[in-house]
């Protein structure tokens, strides 16, 4: 399921999108780029594939410098189980950030930390477009929890 919103839909400028991210009402996951999420996620788990097109091979090292700075608050954040930034073989110009939290508290808690928002408010520069895809867990292996 690809995210969109009424209040900012998918084909909205990314500026637009991004303002979405201080603007929403308290309780609302509102994402920059593409709106408000579709809905609560399964129970094990709130995962999200966030697909970017950037401009040019120069902007693409601005982008991956964003993400780098990102990454430092992310790294603090409990709740960011996972937050990996891939390059997809021959395609140079694309980034797939694969994010995995616990529980849409998790998630919203990243959604609002400053680190997050400053991404939000910088990224649009880089990019040509970006498609977000929130994920429901059928099937999967995780590592075993201590006891």
């Amino acid at each position: 399921m690809t995210a969109t919103s009424e209040e900012t839909p998918k084909n909205a400028p990314l500026a637009a999108k991004a303002d979405a991210l201080t603007q929403a009402p308290a309780g609302t996951i509102t994402l920059p780029y593409y709106g408000t999420s579709g809905g609560p996620m399964t129970k094990s788990g709130y995962a999200l594939i966030v697909r970017c097109t950037i401009r040019d091979a120069d902007a693409a090292r601005h982008f991956d410098a964003l993400v780098a700075r990102t990454l430092e608050g992310v790294r603090e954040e409990p709740g960011a189980l996972v937050y990996v930034n891939h390059i997809p073989d021959n395609e140079p110009l694309q980034r797939v950030i694969y994010e995995f939290y616990p529980d849409e508290a998790a998630f919203q808690t990243h959604v609002n930390q400053s680190h997050t928002q400053t991404m939000a408010k910088e990224v649009e520069q880089y990019l040509v477009s970006m498609e977000i895809t929130f994920l429901h867990e059928q099937a999967g292996k995780r590592p075993a929890q201590a006891p």
